[in-house]
């Protein structure tokens, strides 16, 4: 029997190959957190305009993103048709769940689409692991310790099959009130989904002042004191965990930040944020709140109503002029709203 581990990347691919577990490796390169969605996404057409988003946002090479993408995509779907057994290594952040939530709703499809078999699916994930605190990932575990956990893999049965499906459609949906749904629905098929979705929502912005979750936390952490670069990565992601935030994702929130017609931030080097393949933060680089940002995590201003909104969050195209109505996450009734 040929098995297939798909792993959050290539940091865990290289220590699940050091194990000598029986299979091929194939780190899944993708963070579905940022970037245009859809459901269906594995067609040349999205490829190439998720690829270009890539390209404009973080710096990733066009083509090389959407090579990669192809290659992937062909060996899952060569996997399938061969009849191997698919181990999917996830953990609990959104992160990973977006991702479990596409690959099961692709292997959902491939299965559909006919076989000779119905497809095996096993799934390692957990949410955290002993003696390491604070839990970030599988990446901090050794080889031996990621050994250890697959002998607790579990089948992937139909109705966990079937709720990656729908969680992947609520998702990358264009309206915003799909993922709320789906998460009024029962979801203990796939344990860590609930959490991390209910986070995704909390990106929107806030009624209160126009802040996303992860903005909020970059803006408090400068306030604080903390004005470079990996310091700031650090102190703002350190208590999102459940984000699963990369570095690349973090430095695209400052840009955002420090740009536009009502910038909340001042960059040192405006141009200069590090990119796809950069050696890593500039050590001069420096962050400070502008005047606004002041006002807006004081709560006297509202980030939207400053400047507007640009901004792509699953399947949903945030794009409007500062009076206009957008969705808003409304933190204390745990809901979203559709306002000026």
């Amino acid at each position: 029997m040929t098995v297939l581990h798909i792993t959050n990347g290539d940091a865990v691919a290289e220590k699940l190959k050091e194990t000598g577990i029986e299979g091929t490796v194939l780190p899944w390169r993708e963070d579905y957190t940022e970037g245009p969605v859809a459901p269906q996404m594995d067609g040349p057409a999205f490829r190439e305009k998720r690829a270009a988003w890539m390209e404009e946002t973080y710096g990733i090479p066009q083509a090389l993103f959407a090579g990669a993408c192809g290659e992937q995509e062909a060996a899952l779907a060569r996997a399938a048709a061969q009849g191997e057994e698919i181990v999917l290594w996830m953990e609990h952040d959104l992160f990973d769940q977006t991702m479990q939530a596409y690959l099961l709703h692709r292997l959902a499809r491939l299965d559909a689409e006919g076989g000779a078999q119905p497809l095996r699916i096993q799934l390692v994930t957990i949410g955290s692991y002993p003696g390491i605190e604070p839990f970030h990932g599988l990446g901090q575990l050794t080889a031996e310790q990621l050994a250890a956990l697959y002998p607790g893999r579990r089948p992937v049965p139909a109705e966990a099959l079937a709720l990656g499906r729908r969680a992947w459609e609520a998702y990358a949906s264009p309206d915003p009130r799909s993922v709320e749904a789906l998460l009024q629905a029962e979801t203990a098929a796939l344990p860590f989904l609930r959490e991390a979705f209910a986070a995704h929502l909390s990106r929107f912005p806030s009624v209160a002042d126009g802040l996303g979750r992860v903005e909020r936390a970059a803006l408090q952490a400068v306030s604080a004191g903390t004005h470079h670069l990996l310091p700031l990565f650090q102190a703002a992601t350190g208590p999102l965990s459940l984000f699963g935030i990369g570095d690349l994702a973090f430095w695209a929130y400052l840009r955002r930040l420090g740009s536009g017609p009502a910038p909340l931030l001042r960059l040192s080097i405006p141009d200069e944020l590090p990119r796809y393949g950069d050696a890593g933060p500039l050590p001069g680089f420096t962050v400070h709140l502008t005047p606004d940002g002041q006002d807006v995590l004081a709560g006297k201003a509202d980030y939207v109503r400053l400047g507007g909104v640009d901004r792509i969050l699953g399947g949903v195209q945030l794009k409007a002029a500062a009076e206009e109505p957008v969705w808003r996450w409304d933190e204390n009734r745990q809901r979203l709203v559709h306002g000026a």
